[in-house]
């Protein structure tokens, strides 16, 4: 009951042409950020986090599509951040997409981009501060979850 929002982030310092391997939209793009489940539990948490992201010097496009219900990869369903959303904390995961060293031995720290962590961390950080200074939680849209242990439907 203390938690107000969470923030998850997953492969935040890549995002090379070469790391969609299924060819995503962001391909290549230094502003392409992935943000799955920040419109699901509460359009405030959503718009603070749009806020945070149009103060950037540079914003991200971010690609909501893979929270879309029923998207054959089920991403809000799979992603660390739903262990709070359950309970009916606002919360999202970012990526700058999957790429093909993901969960390999190969996935090392000189493929990172460390200018496109840092802009993701700023962009979580100036989120983060926002929420923690707000003067209320982020409002609902409707009801905790019953039952925190249902199934989840994208």
């Amino acid at each position: 009951d203390s938690v107000v929002a969470e923030i998850d982030q997953d492969m935040v310092g890549r995002g090379l042409p070469t790391d969609f391997p299924r060819g995503g939209t962001g391909a290549g793009s230094p502003t392409y950020l992935e943000v799955v489940g920040d419109q699901k539990l509460s359009r405030e948490f959503a718009s603070m986090l749009d806020a945070a992201n149009a103060r950037q010097p540079v914003p991200f496009e971010f690609d909501r599509s893979y929270a879309q219900p029923g998207h054959p990869l089920q991403y809000y369903c799979r992603a660390d951040h739903y262990n709070y959303a359950r309970y009916g904390i606002p919360a999202v995961a970012l990526s700058r997409g999957e790429h093909l060293d993901y969960h390999q031995v190969t996935d090392e720290a000189q493929y990172i981009s460390y200018s496109d962590l840092a802009r993701v961390t700023r962009l979580v950080f100036d989120a983060a501060m926002s929420i923690a200074n707000a003067d209320h939680r982020p409002a609902l849209d409707s009801p905790k979850p019953a039952n925190p242990h249902a199934p989840c439907r994208q």
